[in-house]
């Protein structure tokens, strides 16, 4: 949302140059002329609105809350950190066990031969 916001805003002037233009033929020879810039703008328009329901452009609410919820995401990720060590242990322990099950169970496969 932030880096459409920001298309928009950059590509804004231009748009308002093309509406300022009330004369079709000279509209349409600005309109190719900038068209590269018109088409982000539209797209960008286009995508908040359909995707996250926007109209209106707050960049600096948007980036206020992007850093919000990257603090939020950091402290998480700071009680979540000691969780997966333990959890990376516990994985290491069932590996073994299971290694060493395996490891016995060719052992009396190899002490019983079939009948």
């Amino acid at each position: 949302m932030i880096r459409l916001g920001k298309i928009i805003l950059e590509t804004q002037p231009v748009m308002d140059q093309m509406n300022a233009i009330h004369w079709k033929a000279r509209r349409e020879k600005f309109r190719s002329a900038h068209e590269r810039e018109i088409n982000l703008y539209q797209m960008s328009k286009q995508i908040l609105k359909q995707k996250h329901g926007v109209t209106e452009i707050r960049l600096s609410a948007w980036q206020q809350e992007k850093a919000e919820l990257e603090a939020a995401n950091d402290k998480l990720y700071q009680e979540y950190k000691p969780l997966k060590e333990k959890m990376k242990g516990i994985m290491e322990i069932k590996r073994q066990i299971k290694t060493v099950e395996q490891a016995k169970e060719r052992k009396h496969q190899i002490e019983q031969p079939e009948r």
